[in-house]
C-alpha cells in the first residue's frame, strides 16, 4: 500500500493499495495431468466469479474493483489469487490540536454488500498490513497498521466487513524549521522593544514590524489548516496570543513615547518660564537702575541750573549797588 496524499482542507485520505484477494473456488479445480500438466492459468476477470467489494467511507465510486483488467491467477487446486488495484480516496477525520506534531488515524472500511456472512466471510492472515511494497511519504510517516474483521448489521442483514487502520505521524522537521522556530524567535523579539530608548525614534516602528511579522505567520498557518475541524490547533492559539501581546506592546510603546515627549515639553516649558522670569527680573532691575541714574542726572542738571541762576543774579545785583553808592556820595 502507498499513501499518496492527505488533503487537510477536504479531509480525505488518498491511497493506492497493492493487495491480493485469495479465493477458493471448487468449481475451478482440475487435474493437471489431463491438461498437459497445466497447473496455473490466467483467465480474464470477467470470465470468473469475483466478490463485489465496496468501500463504505469513500468520496468516489463505491464499487472499487469493477475494472476488468486486474490480473487473476487460478491454480489447479481451486485457489484463486485476485490482485485488484485502484487509486482510492476515503474520508478521514483530522485532529489538528497538536499541529505540526499531530497523529492521524485513517480507516478503510471494505464490505461485500451483496453477500451475508453465511455466504462470504472475510478472513485475515495477519493482524498487520503488509508493507512489502510501501513507499515512504515525504510529509507523513506510517507509524502503525492493523486489520480487523467485524460484522455489519443493517435491517436484519448481516455482512462481513474488513477494517484497515493506519496511524500516520506528520514529519515536523520542515514545519519546525520554517514555521515554529521563527515564531518562537519573534516572541522573544517582543521583549526587546522595551530596551529601545524613547527618543531614538525607532521604538514604535520596531513594535509594528514584529506585529506584522506575526500576522504573516498567522496567515501562513491558517492556510495550512482546514477551514473546519475538531478543535483549534495549539500553534494557532499561541500565534494569536503573541499577536495580542505584540499589539499591547505597540500600544505601550506609543504611550511611553507620548509620555516621554510630554515630559520633555513640560520641562522645556518650565525652562522657558524660568528664563523669562530671570530675564524679566534683570530687565526690571536694569530699568530701576536706569531710572535712578536718570533721576540723579536730572537732579544734577537742576542743581547746575540753580547755581547758574544764582550766579547770574549775583552778577546783576552788584553793579546796581555800586550806582546807588555813587549817587549817595554825589
Amino acid at each position: 500500500m502507498n499513501c499518496e496524499s492527505i488533503n487537510q482542507d477536504d479531509k480525505y485520505f488518498r491511497f493506492l493499495p497493492s493487495h491480493s484477494h485469495p479465493l477458493f473456488l471448487q468449481i475451478l479445480t482440475w487435474e493437471p495431468s489431463k491438461y498437459g500438466n497445466q497447473e496455473l492459468i490466467h483467465p480474464t476477470p470477467e470470465k470468473i466469479w469475483r466478490p463485489r467489494v465496496f468501500l463504505l467511507n469513500t468520496l468516489g465510486a463505491r464499487d472499487l474493483f469493477q475494472d476488468d483488467v486486474a490480473p487473476i491467477f487460478v491454480r489447479s487446486d481451486g485457489n484463486v489469487n485476485w490482485i485488484p488495484g485502484n487509486l482510492f480516496a476515503t474520508s478521514c477525520e483530522l485532529h489538528l490540536k497538536d499541529f505540526p506534531f499531530d497523529e492521524q488515524t485513517c480507516t478503510i472500511n471494505l464490505v461485500a454488500m451483496m453477500y451475508s456472512t453465511k455466504e462470504l466471510l472475510f478472513v485475515v492472515k495477519s493482524p498487520k498490513v503488509k508493507l512489502d511494497f510501501f513507499i515512504k511519504h515525504s510529509e507523513w510517516n506510517l507509524a502503525d497498521t492493523s486489520i480487523n474483521v467485524t460484522k455489519l448489521v443493517n435491517a436484519g442483514w448481516e455482512g462481513s466487513r474488513i477494517q484497515l487502520t493506519f496511524l500516520l505521524q506528520r514529519r515536523p522537521t520542515f514545519l519546525l524549521i520554517n514555521l515554529v522556530l521563527p515564531v518562537v524567535f519573534l516572541s522573544f523579539l517582543n521583549l526587546l522593544v522595551f530596551i529601545i530608548p524613547a527618543d531614538s525614534g525607532e521604538k514604535i516602528s520596531y513594535g509594528i514590524t514584529v506585529l506584522l511579522a506575526l500576522s504573516m505567520f498567522l496567515s501562513v498557518v491558517s492556510n495550512l489548516l482546514p477551514r473546519s475541524g475538531e478543535g483549534i490547533p495549539k500553534l494557532t492559539i499561541y500565534l494569536f496570543l503573541l499577536l495580542v501581546i505584540s499589539m499591547l506592546t505597540v500600544i505601550d510603546s506609543i504611550m511611553i513615547v507620548y509620555l516621554a515627549h510630554k515630559n520633555e515639553q513640560e520641562t522645556s516649558h518650565l525652562k522657558a518660564k524660568a528664563n523669562f522670569q530671570r530675564a524679566f527680573v534683570k530687565t526690571k532691575r536694569l530699568t530701576r537702575t536706569l531710572s535712578a541714574l536718570l533721576n540723579i542726572k536730572r537732579e544734577e542738571e537742576t542743581r547746575t541750573r540753580d547755581v547758574k541762576v544764582t550766579s547770574l543774579a549775583d552778577a546783576l545785583r552788584l553793579p546796581l549797588h555800586d550806582e546807588v553808592l555813587l549817587l549817595q556820595f554825589s
